[in-house]
């Protein structure tokens, strides 16, 4: 789907499952983190840098 896109970003979390996304700390600070960086990519019009 990313692909699909013009602006937009793949990230893989090695060892990472769906839950671990949420439930382990160091998984939930990279989806978090990928998450902002949606956020502040849109908010000043930039290309998102993944």
């Amino acid at each position: 789907m990313a692909a699909l896109s013009t602006n937009s970003a793949h990230r893989v979390v090695d060892g990472a499952i769906h839950p671990s996304l949420i439930s382990d700390e160091d998984d939930a600070a990279v989806t978090t983190q990928a998450i902002l960086d949606v956020v502040t990519a849109v908010r000043i019009a930039a290309p998102l840098v993944g």
